[in-house]
C-alpha cells in the first residue's frame, strides 16, 4: 500500500508557528508605551532569530516614525547598532527624524 502524500510540509509547519509567534509578540509590544516599544525593538537590532528579527524591527520602528527617534538616537554611538540606528532614522526622513540632524553630522 502506498503512503498517501503529506498535504503540508515540515517547512510550512515551521512558517505557520513563527507566523503565530511574531503575532503574539506584537501584541506584547503593542501593551507597552511607545518609548519602551521603541527601545525593545531596537534592542532586536542584530538579531536574525526568533518572531521580531532586526530586519522586521526597522520596518516597526520606521512606521512608529518620530516617536522612534529617541531610542534611535541614544544607539548613534554604539560600535554595533549605531549604523542601524542611522539606517532607520534615513528611512524615517524629514520631519519625523529631523531633530537627529544634528546629530548624524
Amino acid at each position: 500500500m502506498k503512503k498517501p502524500a503529506p498535504t503540508s510540509s515540515p517547512r510550512a509547519g515551521s512558517r505557520a508557528a513563527l507566523a503565530l509567534a511574531e503575532a503574539a509578540e506584537d501584541q506584547r509590544l503593542a501593551t507597552l508605551p511607545t518609548d519602551a516599544r521603541a527601545r525593545a525593538l531596537v534592542a532586536r537590532f542584530g538579531v536574525f532569530e526568533g518572531p521580531i528579527t532586526s530586519e522586521a524591527a526597522v520596518k516597526r520602528l520606521v512606521a512608529m516614525g518620530a516617536a522612534a527617534v529617541p531610542a534611535l538616537l541614544a544607539h548613534l554611538d554604539d560600535p554595533s547598532t549605531g549604523w542601524q540606528a542611522a539606517f532607520t532614522l534615513a528611512h524615517i526622513g524629514a520631519p519625523g527624524a529631523a531633530e537627529a540632524t544634528p546629530a548624524l553630522r
